[in-house]
């Protein structure tokens, strides 16, 4: 919805037309135009229905007073509305010297004897009371006419529905700030926001950070974040290259270095005639990198070579310490050691700031502000009771999944009520009831959920501390059989069809965590994924250049050898190929 309203007459449609570019000029795209041809009233739709709910919902209106404004019934009426609903009202007198008697009490700005001052003077004014995310346009209706949702469930939020990202204000200045310093010195190049699986980091960061920054043109230049992926150099040339088409610029050259990478950055800084601008380089869910280079070391295999690269690639980037290129990555605590460990020494490069667990009251902004930008009835006491069950593991993850599920289940004219919410399972059962519903409605004989077990197997890995963890899967790795189902989960935004490189994989681990089926399909596999797991770190310590970690490797895994031929012949291949691979003479181990 829009957070300013232009109140005209159709007379003055040049005038109406004229604030609304000067308007946008200044960043503010959220803004309400009735013959827009984009944001404007539809051909078709009840236009009388479609201005109030505008009206209802914007934060300022700007009058356009003329003679024609006055004999209108139409705009007094909005005016009367607006002035009912306690909107913020701008009189702005464009013809003669009479405001209707509504507006009266309230300074009016005239744009007859001098434009540009009265222009400033209303920039000012909407400045105060406004804030950043009222200059942010909302995406359009769909074909049903049904406001964009304002729940994106358990996917992250992106940069589009930044107007609806709520309850973390406080840390979005604090590392808002953060950045300023460290552009503004010669020293850490690198900020790793930190925080618990489901705190929100990557919403942080993707709907709240790089908004705000890009917003500030004049200082920031923010690249497109990213996931690292499979060829994370691929995601960070292609984040260029989209930066470079919005300046109107030929693509950027192939670059090999993190000097390539600084050379096409300081070409576009020239392109865009701003030499001081801080470019700011976001990388999500940074573990991604660690997770690729140690499997891959654990099973050697060369797949994590490009992750290993890349690390060394932003060590050399970062530890330039210069303030016109800036690193902000998200990564989960818990794979701090993994980094500090890493031989690219990139967390002695870096700042940290860590996310804390969201408060009561930013839970309960999370439920009621997005619920507010688009018209969305609440039940006395849903907010207050849904915010009291976010007293548990998973609770924001959780809270998202609910209120999308709300969003898609009710009426747009039907508020959300206690019964909905209940209904549904609450915060706990939420998940689980979605998974259940989608696993009935898939009707499936007893080998084909035996492929659907087998599949879920191939989304999830065992953490340090032992515990299930999503990891990415290419489609191809699925009997074609299983992919429909799989699919179903998609559509049901249980499990995420990603766009790199054609992967599927589990939207949030919250969902390993709350579907107590899908626990007990994994349950009687885990030791058997602990013991190839620990095959596969004494398969690399046996090619350690110490001899007594190659001996205490090689008789590990000799031991298991008798006790579990299968996991060495699953895990790592035969004994003797391994045995013959260990580095020096058999006396030294």
């Amino acid at each position: 919805m829009s957070a300013i309203f232009i109140s005209h007459s159709s007379n003055d449609n040049a005038w109406a037309e004229r604030i609304a570019a000067w308007l946008r000029e200044r960043g503010y795209r959220s803004l309400f135009l009735d013959f827009d041809d984009r944001q404007g009233i539809e051909a078709g739709a009840e236009w009388r229905e479609k201005l109030y709910r505008q009206l209802r919902l914007s934060r300022a209106v700007i009058a356009l007073c003329s003679e024609h404004f006055i004999h209108s019934q139409w705009c007094l009426s909005e005016v009367a509305i607006a002035s009912d609903q306690g909107k913020n009202i701008f009189p702005v007198l464009i013809e003669g010297e009479t405001l209707p008697n509504l507006v009266q009490p309230i300074q009016a700005i005239d744009l007859q004897q001098d434009e540009e001052k009265g222009l400033d003077k209303l920039a000012r004014e909407l400045d105060q009371c406004l804030n950043w995310k009222d200059k942010l346009p909302w995406p359009p209706s769909n074909r049903e006419q049904r406001p964009y949702p304002p729940y994106p469930g358990l996917a992250a939020f992106q940069e589009k529905e930044a107007a609806v990202f709520f309850g973390r204000d406080r840390e979005i200045q604090r590392v808002k700030t953060k950045l300023q310093s460290l552009s503004t010195q010669a020293g850490s190049a690198m900020l790793l926001m930190l925080g618990a699986s489901g705190c929100g980091k990557s919403s942080l960061v993707r709907a709240g950070i790089v908004p705000q920054l890009r917003a500030e043109a004049e200082t920031w230049l923010v690249l497109d974040p990213f996931r690292p992926g499979g060829n994370p150099l691929l995601w960070l040339t292609g984040s260029l290259k989209r930066a470079f088409e919005r300046a109107d610029q030929p693509p950027p050259a192939p670059m090999a270095t993190a000097a390539d990478f600084r050379s096409r950055l300081e070409e576009l800084r020239c392109d865009l005639g701003r030499q001081d601008l801080t470019t700011l380089v976001v990388i999500d869910q940074f573990e991604e990198l660690l997770i690729k280079t140690q499997l891959s070391r654990e099973a050697n295999e060369d797949e994590g070579e490009p992750a290993e690269w890349f690390l060394s690639f932003l060590a050399d980037l970062v530890g330039a310490r210069s303030g016109q290129v800036l690193l902000l990555a998200t990564m989960r605590s818990d794979f701090l050691e993994k980094l500090n460990q890493h031989p690219s020494r990139l967390l002695e490069l870096a700042e940290q700031i860590t996310l804390p667990p969201m408060r009561e009251e930013g839970f309960s902004a999370v439920i009621e502000g997005p619920a507010s930008r688009v018209g969305l009835r609440l039940e006395a006491g849903l907010s207050a009771s849904m915010a009291k069950d976010t007293a548990t593991s998973d609770a924001l993850p959780l809270l998202a999944f609910t209120l999308r599920e709300l969003w898609d289940r009710i009426a747009s004219d039907e508020a959300f009520t206690l019964k909905h919410y209940t209904d549904l399972g609450r915060l706990q059962g939420s998940i689980a009831r979605k998974a259940d519903e989608v696993l009935a409605a898939a009707k499936l004989s007893e080998s084909q959920l035996s492929e659907l077990q087998e599949a879920f197997l191939k989304l999830v890995r065992l953490d340090d501390a032992g515990l299930f963890a999503k990891q990415p899967a290419h489609r191809e790795e699925f009997p074609p059989q299983v992919l429909p189902v799989l699919d179903q989960f998609v559509q049901a935004r249980l499990l995420i069809s990603g766009k790199q490189e054609g992967t599927l994989e589990v939207a949030h681990e919250a969902l390993l965590r709350n579907w107590p089926e899908l626990n007990q399909w994994l349950a009687p596999h885990q030791k058997k994924l602990e013991q190839r797991q620990r095959v596969r770190r004494l398969c690399r310590d046996i090619k350690h250049d110490e001899a007594s970690i190659r001996r205490a490797a090689l008789l590990g895994l000799q031991a298991m050898a008798q006790s579990d031929p299968q996991a060495i012949e699953g895990a790592a291949g035969p004994l003797a190929e391994l045995v013959a691979a260990v580095p020096g003479p058999p006396q030294e181990w």
